[in-house]
């Protein structure tokens, strides 16, 4: 990367800065004759890009509501990180 210059790759027709790339993965499945049968397990990785802070937590939940919301946090932490965008 050249110092002042921001590294860019088009993705889905846009450009996707590379100063900052966050990783979620979600893991889910069902456990047969329990009362709660969904299992997700999501892995949030703050800053996988190169020589990126990486901060990493896993949570294992049982409801659908609950992975949406981890999902949406997740989101809104990645935003106040950029600040204001234009």
């Amino acid at each position: 990367m050249v110092r002042g210059h921001r590294r860019q790759r088009r993705v889905g027709g846009g450009p996707v800065s590379s100063d900052r790339t966050a990783l979620l993965i979600i893991r889910a499945w069902i456990e047969p004759g329990s009362a709660e049968p969904l299992r997700a397990q999501v892995r949030l990785i703050a800053d996988v890009s190169e020589g990126g802070a990486g901060g990493e937590r896993t949570v294992n939940l049982t409801r659908t509501d609950a992975v949406c919301a981890t999902v949406r946090e997740w989101l809104d932490d990645l935003l106040k990180a950029v600040g204001p965008m234009g």
